[in-house]
């Protein structure tokens, strides 16, 4: 049996994991995926247990998560006249509202904002009208989301390059 303490931020991702009886005193690797999804930044740390029952004993590992700012992303090509779906995943364990703008006015969100339920994605829609000042056919931008709710983190951001035919 695998379990942690704080499962809102690590997720074992199967709560049991079956292991043949080692023949030696060499052991046998058996491995453990463990998920983290923090929803703060700096550290978190955790014990993962793997429970082998009286035979087999208890095996305890420290897990030590660390959660940095967001790490821009991209870039995503828009085509000129067209649009581009970007996915958008709440990290938190409750139901957010996150609101999307961009920096270049070529650029346009779908909408200003969602809510977007627990540990769960969705997608923001941008549309690229080229400007007539379009370099080489190309602009860039940049998208932002942000969660009003959680102050003291940054927003994410996507760099978006936008491309005439």
């Amino acid at each position: 049996a695998c379990s942690v303490s704080q499962p809102m931020f690590f997720q074992v991702a199967e709560p049991s994991k079956a292991a043949d009886a080692c023949a030696d005193w060499e052991g046998q690797d058996v491995k453990v995926q463990v998920r983290f999804e923090p929803e703060k930044l700096g550290n978190i740390d955790d014990v993962l247990v793997v429970d082998g029952g009286a035979e087999a004993g208890e095996y305890r590992v420290r897990l030590a998560g660390v959660c940095r700012r967001p790490q821009p992303q991209g870039p995503f090509d828009v085509p000129g006249g067209g649009s581009k779906d970007i996915a958008v995943r709440n990290v938190y364990a409750t139901d957010r509202e996150y609101v999307f703008t961009v920096d270049n006015p070529a650029f346009a969100v779908g909408a200003a904002k969602a809510t977007i339920k627990a540990k769960d994605s969705s997608n923001c829609s941008v549309k690229y009208t080229p400007s007539d000042g379009a370099a080489g056919g190309v602009e860039t931008g940049k998208l932002f989301v942000s969660c009003p709710a959680v102050p003291d983190m940054p927003p994410w951001i996507f760099y978006l390059r936008g491309v005439s035919s």
